[in-house]
């Protein structure tokens, strides 16, 4: 695993980190709940707010560093 992710999606990292599975599925709802948030209206309106990109996203480390 890399660095830790710090702020609003640490709990997002923390449940991936503890998952065995290497796919996983999650609707907007379990990440809320995940994240005891609302996620961003961008993530409900933009395909490109989920794109697999660091530098572009950083809350896309969120899942990317727990490989």
């Amino acid at each position: 695993m890399g660095r830790k992710i710090e702020g609003k999606y640490t709990s997002l990292q923390n449940y991936l980190t503890k998952l065995t599975a290497s796919h996983v599925t999650l609707s907007f709802n379990e990440i809320e709940t995940i994240l005891n948030a609302r996620l961003p209206n961008p993530a409900y309106h933009y395909q490109a707010w989920w794109v697999n990109s660091q530098k572009a996203h950083y809350h896309a480390s969120t899942w990317l560093e727990t490989g």
